[in-house]
């Protein structure tokens, strides 16, 4: 689940994921806060529509105030990871 607020909205929340320890990383989402709804928002998403699995994953979330204008925040909750098996 995310949280994002913006004043002015010109600034991103961005998720990556890397399957090389960090070495490289791989967009999965941008979000920007649209003002409409000041709330927790469940995201989802699958690793293998983005990139191979391997036992060295790692997730990256980050937000910056580009330019340094404006209220910028942030947050991450009920973080999952799950494995789903298919037979």
């Amino acid at each position: 689940d995310l949280w994002l607020f913006n004043d002015d909205g010109d600034d991103f929340l961005v998720v990556e994921i890397s399957n090389d320890g960090g070495s490289t990383w791989d967009p999965v989402k941008t979000i920007a806060f649209l003002g409409l709804d000041n709330q927790w928002t469940r995201y989802t998403f699958i690793v293998n529509d983005h990139i191979a699995s391997s036992s060295n994953m790692k997730m990256r979330f980050s937000i910056a105030d580009e330019p340094n204008n404006s209220i910028t925040e942030a947050a991450v909750d009920n973080f999952r990871v799950r494995r789903i098996n298919c037979s």
